[in-house]
C-alpha cells in the first residue's frame, strides 16, 4: 500500500528539517568552543552530507513530479497548437 502524495510530500520535509537541523547542530558544536573548533574539512564534511541528503530527497520529488505529468495530453495539446497555427 502506497501512502498518499501529501504524505509523501510532508516526510520529505521532515526529512529535509532533519538533515538542516542535523547540519545546524554540528556547526553549532563545532564553533562553540575556540578549544575544540572543528576544522576546515569537518565543516566541509558536514555541508557535503546535508547537500547529498537533500539532492536525493530534491531528485526523488523531481522525478515523482515529472512522471505525474499527462504527456499523452501535452502531445495532443501541442498538435493542436502547432496544426493551428498554419
Amino acid at each position: 500500500m502506497s501512502l498518499p502524495d501529501n504524505t509523501l510530500l510532508e516526510l520529505e520535509i521532515a526529512e529535509i528539517t532533519r538533515l538542516l537541523e542535523e547540519y545546524q547542530a554540528r556547526i553549532a558544536d563545532g564553533t562553540s568552543s575556540a578549544d575544540s573548533f572543528m576544522s576546515i574539512t569537518d565543516m566541509e564534511e558536514a555541508l557535503a552530507t546535508l547537500r547529498n541528503g537533500t539532492n536525493n530527497i530534491f531528485t526523488e520529488l523531481q522525478c515523482k513530479l515529472v512522471n505525474q505529468v499527462d504527456q499523452n495530453e501535452l502531445l495532443r495539446k501541442k498538435k493542436q497548437t502547432t496544426g493551428s497555427e498554419k
